[in-house]
C-alpha cells in the first residue's frame, strides 16, 4: 500500500474510533479509563507497522475508487494470527465488505501458516459478531491479559484455520 492508502487507513482507523465511542457511550468513561490513546495514534502513525509482512497483512476494498474498508492480521506470542482493525466506512456498510474483508484475511492468515485466528470485539456489536459465527468463530478465553473490569465488555473469539482431517480408517 502507499502513502495515500495508508492515510485513507488512518482516516478509517479515526472513524472506527468515532463510532465505537458513540455506540458505547454508557461505558464510555471506563472505556476512557483503560483505552491506550497514544498506542493507537503511535498505531495509526506508524501503519503498516506490525501488519507488514513477512507474518502480518493489511488489506483493504476500494469502493468507487475510494478505500471503504480496511483489515489486518499480525502474529500473536503463542504462534497464532490475530485480526484486528475490521472496519467498513458507514456509507459502504451493507454490501458485504466486511464479510469479503474477513474471509480474505483468514485465507491469508492460512496462506501464511497460522492454524488458528483470533480476534476480540464488543458485545454491543451483534452484526459483527454474527458475522464471526457464521465465519466459523466461536467465542474464546482472551488471548491478551486484561483488567476484570473489561471482562464484559469484549468478547473474545477464535477460528481453527486449517481444514479438519478426514479420520484415518
Amino acid at each position: 500500500l502507499g502513502e495515500a492508502d495508508l492515510a485513507a487507513c488512518r482516516g478509517l482507523m479515526a472513524d472506527y474510533l468515532r463510532w465505537h465511542h458513540a455506540r458505547y457511550d454508557a461505558h464510555r468513561e471506563m472505556i476512557d479509563r483503560y483505552f491506550d490513546h497514544e498506542g493507537y495514534a503511535r498505531e495509526m502513525a506508524g501503519l503498516p507497522g506490525e501488519y507488514a509482512g513477512p507474518k502480518g497483512r493489511l488489506l483493504v476494498a476500494v469502493l468507487a475508487g475510494r478505500i471503504a474498508g480496511m483489515v489486518a492480521v499480525r502474529p500473536l506470542a503463542s504462534g497464532e494470527a490475530e485480526m484486528r482493525r475490521l472496519f467498513v466506512d458507514a456509507d459502504a456498510q451493507g454490501r458485504g465488505i466486511g464479510r469479503a474483508l474477513a474471509r480474505r484475511i483468514m485465507a491469508e492468515a492460512a496462506a501464511l501458516g497460522y492454524r488458528r485466528i483470533r480476534l476480540d470485539t464488543g458485545p454491543l456489536q451483534h452484526e459483527a459478531i454474527a458475522m464471526y459465527e457464521s465465519l466459523g468463530f466461536a467465542r474464546s478465553d482472551p488471548h491478551y491479559p486484561l483488567p476484570p473490569a473489561l471482562r464484559d465488555l469484549l468478547v473474545f473469539m477464535a477460528c481453527d484455520l486449517t481444514p479438519p482431517q478426514p479420520a484415518q480408517r
